[in-house]
């Protein structure tokens, strides 16, 4: 296997291996709980194996490009009353 960033690694296929939400709630600076409840809404897409939830390199990438577009995201008026 050749070793990715983070400890991430990649398989002989190409695929990367899907990160664990306590992963990304690092990555992300927020608590697994967050995590757990953007992926409850549907926000993140997530497999769910063995009875743990696992993300998916480019459902994460997908999801950190949603959370970009929220931050930009201006109210409209009716929003900001």
């Amino acid at each position: 296997m050749e070793h990715m960033e983070e400890g991430r690694t990649k398989e002989t296929t190409g695929r990367q291996t899907p990160y664990r939400v306590g992963e990304i709630a690092r990555k992300l600076g927020v608590s697994p709980k967050t995590i757990y409840a953007e992926i409850a809404e549907g926000a993140l897409v997530a497999l769910l194996i063995g009875g743990t939830y696992r993300v998916e390199h480019d459902e994460f990438e997908a999801y950190k490009a949603l959370c970009r577009a929220r931050a930009l995201r201006v109210p409209t008026p009716t929003e900001a009353a």
